[in-house]
Order: C-alpha cells, then sequence, then structure tokens
C-alpha cells in the first residue's frame, strides 16, 4: 500500500567556481575549433558580412556537435594560484570604482595558469584579462624601445644615453614630475622610467624596425597607425590587452615567444585526444640582449619604481611598471625564475605576472 506523503527533492545549485577561467576557455575552445575546422579567414572577413555570420553559424553548429558527444578539456588552471590571485585583487581594491585584472602565465609550459577578469567576475560578463585594451604605459618600454635599441646596438646597461628635453614636430614629451636630465645610463633612464630618453631611443633605432619585434608577438589592435613616436610611452591608438602583454614579456626568458594557452588538450571520453594546440615558438631576442633586459627588469624591483614588489625569493625576480596619463591605468608586470631543485628538477619554474588597474 502507497501512502500520500509530501517529498521534498533538493537540487543542488550549479555553481561556476571559477567564471573568470572557464570564460576564457570556451573563447579558446572555439578558436582552435575554428583554426581546425579552416573558418579563421572567414570569421576576420572584413568586407563580407553574409561569409562572417555563415562562419560564425558553422563554428557554432561545430562546437556543440563536438561538446554534445562528450569531451573532456584539459586545462592548466592552477586552482590554489586562482583563489590567491582573485583575493588579492579584492583586497588590494578595496574602492568601489576601481577595478583591475590579474594574468599569470607558466611560461616553461607556455600555460595560461591563472586569470582574472574584476574583482567580483561573472560568468560571460566583460572580462578585463583579455577583452580589456588599454594604453600600455611604460610597460611597453622593454618590448618597443630598450630591447630592439641593445639587441641592434650591442650597447650595455651603463652606455650613456641623451635624457635631455625632446620636441619633433611638436611633440614634446616630458618625464613624471617635469623632471629634466642631461646624459644618463641605460640603466638609470629605465629603472627611474624617464620618457625623454625613450622617445629619442626610438627615433634613432626607426619606429618601424622597432615596431618589427612587435609583430612576433599576438597584439591584435597593433597597426600602422601606432608607428609613431608617442608609442615609446604607451601612445597607442587602442593599446593592448593584458594578457596580450603579459604573453609578450615572456619572451625575456630565453628569447622566444610561445602564445601561452589555456588547456592542454581535447579528449574523448576514453581519453583519446581530439583536438590539440600545434603552436611553435619564434626566436624574438639573442642572448645577450635577454640578459641585459633581465638586469634591467630585477633593477626596477630592486632600486626603481616597483620596489614595493621586491619579496623574498631565492631566485630571480624582475619587473616593469606602467603609468597612463592622471594615473587612470596602473600596470605591474613582474616575472620570477625560481630553481625546482627541491622537487628534483633542474630546471627554471618561471612566471609571468600582470596585473592591471583601471577605473571600473
Amino acid at each position: 500500500m502507497l501512502k500520500d506523503e509530501n517529498t521534498t527533492l533538493n537540487l543542488s545549485e550549479k555553481i561556476d567556481l571559477f567564471p573568470d577561467y572557464v570564460t576564457y576557455v570556451e573563447q579558446e575552445f572555439h578558436q582552435l575549433i575554428a583554426q581546425n575546422e579552416q573558418l579563421e579567414k572567414n570569421l576576420a572577413s572584413p568586407y563580407y558580412k553574409t561569409v562572417r555570420q555563415n562562419a560564425v553559424a558553422a563554428l557554432e553548429q561545430k562546437v556543440k556537435e563536438v561538446l554534445e558527444s562528450g569531451v573532456i578539456i584539459h586545462t592548466a588552471l592552477d586552482t590554489e594560484l586562482q583563489n590567491k590571485s582573485q583575493r588579492s585583487l579584492q583586497q588590494g581594491l578595496p574602492y568601489h570604482d576601481v577595478e583591475g585584472a590579474i594574468v599569470v602565465i607558466q611560461h616553461h609550459t607556455h600555460e595560461l595558469v591563472s586569470l582574472v577578469g574584476a574583482k567580483v567576475y561573472k560568468k560571460y560578463s566583460f572580462h578585463r584579462g583579455f577583452q580589456s585594451y588599454r594604453q600600455p604605459g611604460s610597460t611597453i618600454k622593454p618590448l618597443l624601445v630598450y630591447a630592439p635599441y641593445i639587441g641592434r646596438s650591442g650597447a650595455s646597461v651603463n652606455s650613456k644615453i641623451d635624457g635631455s628635453a625632446f620636441c619633433a614636430n611638436g611633440y614634446c614629451p616630458k618625464n613624471y614630475g617635469g623632471v629634466t636630465v642631461g646624459s644618463v645610463s641605460i640603466k638609470e633612464a629605465f629603472i627611474r622610467s624617464y620618457n625623454t630618453p625613450a622617445v629619442r631611443l626610438l627615433q634613432q633605432n626607426g619606429v618601424k624596425e622597432s615596431f618589427a619585434y612587435l609583430n612576433h608577438f599576438d597584439f591584435k589592435k597593433v597597426d600602422e597607425h601606432d608607428y609613431l613616436l608617442p608609442a615609446a610611452i604607451g601612445g597607442f591608438t587602442y593599446g593592448m590587452s593584458p594578457l596580450e602583454l603579459t604573453a609578450a614579456y615572456t619572451s625575456f626568458v630565453d628569447g622566444t615567444y610561445h602564445k601561452p594557452r589555456a588547456f592542454r588538450m581535447v579528449t574523448d571520453l576514453n581519453g583519446n585526444i581530439i583536438y590539440k594546440w600545434n603552436d611553435s615558438s619564434v626566436q624574438v631576442w639573442n642572448a645577450n640582449t635577454v640578459s641585459k633586459l633581465r638586469s634591467l627588469l630585477t633593477s626596477v624591483i630592486k632600486e626603481g619604481t616597483a620596489k614595493s614588489a621586491n619579496f623574498s625569493s631565492n631566485g630571480y625576480i624582475g619587473g616593469k611598471t606602467g603609468t597612463t596619463n592622471s594615473a587612470k591605468d596602473l600596470w605591474f608586470i613582474g616575472l620570477t625564475i625560481a630553481s625546482l631543485l627541491e622537487y628534483g628538477l633542474e630546471r627554471i619554474y618561471p612566471r609571468i605576472l600582470n596585473i592591471l588597474v583601471s577605473p571600473d
């Protein structure tokens, strides 16, 4: 005999523990499918709207088919680090009208291990980690000015350069606080982030020649309209995303650039690999240039504009700060390389960290 009884069914609510990271993984998944299905060209078609629309429809259909077939996406997410990054952003930016993003890349595996898009991020909302394009400020100087100049000239970090007042065709940049300098070493100009010597070096090295180095990286919104002297101190039409800029700084580990990825592979439920990135590294800087840039970056931490980031470390630590006009955006990009001998691994273990603070 059955009794009429009230039955209570408790349904657990689905919660995304890492919405910042998952949002990016889903975008990267679409990119990989598009590449494998040879849809990239049509998706980027600048002239034919119908071609783009058909490509988008084909991509969404393929993604749906793959997901419904049953797959496992293997990511590089470091959950502990992701939680720490989230807490750091929230605790470091208690102001309601200020936002930020954090990107962490593990260089030796070329993997994106942590990505925070806001202090409190909601899945699929605007992601400051990879969708926000901002002026890079002085963080662009190592990539566009000093590494190209040192690589082409062979100058040492103690070589003297002209830091006096600069004007060209009505463009007259100033140093922070209106400071004027004369002859300074590359090291001094770098760690104090002086603007006048940076602009002058870009002019001497050649604007097009220097921008040729940036072509090695994945700066989607940098084009020939940016080939101007103000770029030496971060003056771009659109700028870069925190993810793009962080990825470019990985080239200062060993001179090569390898696009970082959030996931390692996509397998079926039996473990068979269905999709996997087949990226390759490109040589950007020679060993001599890398050594000198690493020396300059660590000097910024020890005695320059980022001394507050000089935490205790048994390995290498370096970084660069960046500030845009009226301190609208504040950047810090850091590089650490620590030994893993305690784990029996005879190799370096580098991480590249980028923190961007900007108005909400």
